[in-house]
């Protein structure tokens, strides 16, 4: 499961609660069996049902290192379908809105260089449209899940947060 911290909880989950889109006690946020049965089952308050996907399956502290690791397409052998499997997951699950967590994410999806968005998201918000399937799919930007290089990072990341569930809930509905 991602977004697990050994022994901690992972600022991703702190982040959620802050902004009242998720729950959960310490117990089940620093457990990762526990954290996916919350997940799975929708076993926490908020306005949304969320969904956790990766796009890119192997585990690194960077997309950088998936590059280094296989190269142009930062997955394993066996494993270069990223797009066709992020498809198949958005036709199954159908969501109103998708929120990046990484800017090579947001380039990949929607073929924009979102350089430099991390000084973007204090003043904007950041949104573009993934197509696929012949469905539209607007695409929120906010910070990664771990980033912390401003001295008030924890707020810029919540803030960023809330402001992109009061646009989902206010121009597309819930769901």
């Amino acid at each position: 499961m991602f977004h697990t911290a050994e022994g901690r909880v992972a600022a991703l989950w702190t982040d959620l609660c802050a902004v009242r889109l998720f729950s959960g006690d310490r117990t089940t946020l620093e457990g990762a069996d526990r954290l996916r049965g919350h997940c799975l089952n929708v076993d926490y308050e908020g306005a949304f049902a969320l969904g956790f996907a990766c796009y890119w399956v192997f585990p690194t502290f960077h997309p950088d290192h998936l590059s280094k690791l296989f190269g142009p397409a930062m997955e394993p052998p066996g494993f270069e379908e990223t797009k066709g499997r992020l498809n198949r997951l958005l036709e199954n699950w159908q969501p109103k809105a998708i929120i990046s967590f990484n800017g090579k994410v947001l380039k990949a999806l929607t073929g924009e260089n979102p350089r430099g968005f991390t000084r973007q998201l204090p003043r904007e918000l950041i949104r573009m449209t993934y197509r696929a399937s012949g469905n539209e799919y607007p695409v929120f930007q906010t910070y990664p899940t771990g980033w912390r290089y401003a001295s008030n990072a924890t707020q810029l990341r919540r803030e960023s947060l809330r402001r992109i569930a009061n646009t989902i809930q206010s121009h597309i509905g819930r769901r």
